[in-house]
């Protein structure tokens, strides 16, 4: 069997980092239970409330060799809704992650991973809502390599591909049989980044293709494949103080299937990290750029989104914060924009090295242009995590 390129130069720098002798080192495993209130269970306009359990958690180890390093994690969650049974989801994931000095000069990263996930939706129909259940397999694997051009010059180049594979969606009576909701998804990306240290700031050159084959159904398509260009410039600076700040700007051109749509944006990070006092943080981030992670556009959205967040060591083992954010999504196919904004609220105390108490507060609004959809939603937690 032939594999992708990708995958066999993320499996050869697993298998050569495995060959070294090692030596075991504990990576941090936690488990996570929270107790949810929702005010939007559905996450649509007509907003259901009702309360969840969450249960998640990372197993990891690590091993360190001579030349390299291996490590393996598996991260599981799961929600359980008190009375809206269809909304339920559960996953799993396992990641393999290796590195492989070569000589003074190079370095190899692989990367390959596997997700197995149960998710449960709701099908609207007229005055009706019918429950689904989609059974999705995830394979991605991203190999990179790094070189030591010399004068503080590095080049890194990646190539990373990833694979969605959904089954057919189980829909509550009277559907009589399974049905395609959701599309098969293939990403294949590549990238170059080039950068010089130039004391304390550290300048870059970035350049990237996405290519994304999406399973055509219905028609018009739900969903659209596309591609997606990136050529971008940035600069990093830390100071002695911790004051941090990022730059980045450039422009991104995205292309569908079709030619339905062609189209130019900037793309820009403004990223600040400020130590306002000794018990004090300050974070501040603007960015703008295509995003098809979260959209109800056939291919993308561009995003632009702003976001600020205070983190207040009350104190040795309390932790408080509060934050804002707002966004623009901007849907080039559908022909509109959705604001969103919103606010959350945070703290944790530690009662020991392991055990720590978290509570989380967070509203979000949200108004669709033209089709005049609102939504908000109000979700509150509290719960305990464990160290391992």
């Amino acid at each position: 069997m032939r594999l992708p390129l990708p995958f066999a130069l993320a499996m050869i720098a697993a298998g050569q980092a495995a060959s070294e002798p090692r030596t075991a080192n504990p990576f941090g495993d936690r488990i996570a239970v929270e107790r949810h209130f929702t005010s939007n269970a559905h996450d649509s306009p007509d907003a259901v409330a009702d309360w969840y359990t969450l249960l998640r958690g990372t197993l990891a180890d690590e091993w360190v060799g001579r030349s390299g390093t291996a490590r393996i994690a598996t991260q599981f969650q799961l929600t359980r809704y008190d009375r809206l049974h269809i909304e339920d989801d559960r996953s799993v994931a396992v990641t393999v992650e290796a590195t492989r000095r070569i000589g003074e000069r190079f370095e190899l990263r692989g990367t390959v991973a596997y997700g197995l996930a149960s998710e449960g939706d709701d099908l609207p129909f007229g005055p009706f809502r019918f429950g689904t259940r989609t059974l999705t397999q995830s394979v991605a694997a991203e190999a990179q390599l790094g070189v030591d051009l010399g004068g503080e010059t590095t080049l890194v180049l990646a190539v990373a591909e990833a694979l969605q594979r959904p089954a057919l969606s189980d829909i509550a009576p009277p559907f009589p049989q399974p049905l395609r909701l959701k599309p098969a998804r293939d990403r294949l990306a590549a990238s170059a980044t080039l950068a010089r240290a130039l004391g304390p700031v550290t300048l870059g050159l970035v350049a990237s293709i996405d290519l994304v084959d999406v399973e055509a159904i219905g028609w018009p398509p739900a969903s659209l494949s596309y591609s997606r260009t990136t050529l971008m410039a940035q600069a990093a600076s830390t100071t002695p103080s911790g004051l941090a700040v990022t730059v980045a700007a450039g422009v991104q051109t995205m292309r569908s299937a079709f030619a339905l749509f062609e189209g130019r944006r900037p793309t820009y990070l403004v990223s600040i990290a400020a130590p306002v006092r000794s018990t004090v943080d300050v974070t501040a981030q603007v960015t703008g750029a295509s995003d098809d992670s979260d959209t109800d556009d056939p291919m993308a959205s561009w995003v632009q989104r702003a976001e600020t967040t205070v983190t207040w060591r009350a104190r040795e083992t309390l932790d408080l914060g509060a934050g804002l954010f707002a966004a623009i999504k901007e849907n080039p196919l559908l022909q509109n924009r959705e604001h969103v904004q919103g606010f959350h609220l945070t703290g944790a105390w530690r009662f020991s090295r392991r055990l720590t108490l978290t509570a989380r507060t967070e509203y979000g609004s949200s108004v669709a242009t033209v089709i005049g959809v609102r939504q908000a939603t109000l979700d509150t937690a509290i719960g305990i995590s464990a160290g391992m």
